[in-house]
């Protein structure tokens, strides 16, 4: 009895270590449940968003700006020019955020990455990732656009696989963001790898 309640103590606090490491990496509040049935496809691949883009609002107006935060409170997105106060609008009536291929790009340990293919990086195919809770996307580093995305509810467990062999060699760049009703949004990726 007494070996079983020492080792039921050793695995409380391995899952309390773990819920600590994983709030500390991703920023996520991770529960004590949540850890004991944490795998794989729970947890949240990086996405790296330029440090510049074009919002496009439905009524035809744009801005351009970095994209420093996504308010799930107040439904609002955050834009930033350098030198300038943000500007916050309401994420109904955004149409869609292009971020431009000429803008900084950094990986998710805030290394700074050239493309192009000159530069010996090449990029596959665009890909959509539709339905993602704003919730499942958390903007980490905002200044380098250094961003995660829980990808688990939206994708089955083979297509998740492929993403995450991809993002172990790779790094997935969006190229464009649109908001959905009911507080879900869809990337437009790249991932570019090196050669």
């Amino acid at each position: 009895m007494k070996v079983f309640f020492r080792y039921s103590i050793v695995i409380l606090v391995s899952f309390i270590g773990l819920t600590f490491i994983l709030e500390q990496i991703f920023g996520y509040q991770v529960g004590l449940v949540q850890a004991q049935n944490i795998s794989k496809q729970d947890l949240p691949v990086p996405v790296a968003l330029p440090t510049l883009a074009d919002v496009y609002l439905k009524g035809g107006e744009s801005k351009t700006g970095r994209i420093t935060a996504i308010d799930l409170r107040s439904k609002k997105l955050t834009i930033q020019r350098d030198g300038s106060s943000p500007a916050l609008e309401p994420i109904n009536k955004i149409e869609k955020v292009r971020f431009r291929e000429d803008a900084p790009v950094y990986n998710s340990n805030g290394k700074l990455v050239i493309r192009g293919g000159s530069q010996g990086l090449t990029a596959k195919k665009p890909e959509i990732w539709s339905g993602i809770l704003l919730t499942d996307f958390k903007l980490q580093n905002p200044r380098k656009g250094q961003g995660f995305v829980k990808l688990g509810s939206v994708f089955n467990r083979k297509r998740l696989q492929g993403i995450r062999s991809v993002a172990g060699t790779c790094l997935y760049v969006a190229e464009e963001l649109k908001f959905e009703p009911s507080t879900k949004i869809t990337f437009q990726v790249r991932a570019t790898c090196e050669r």
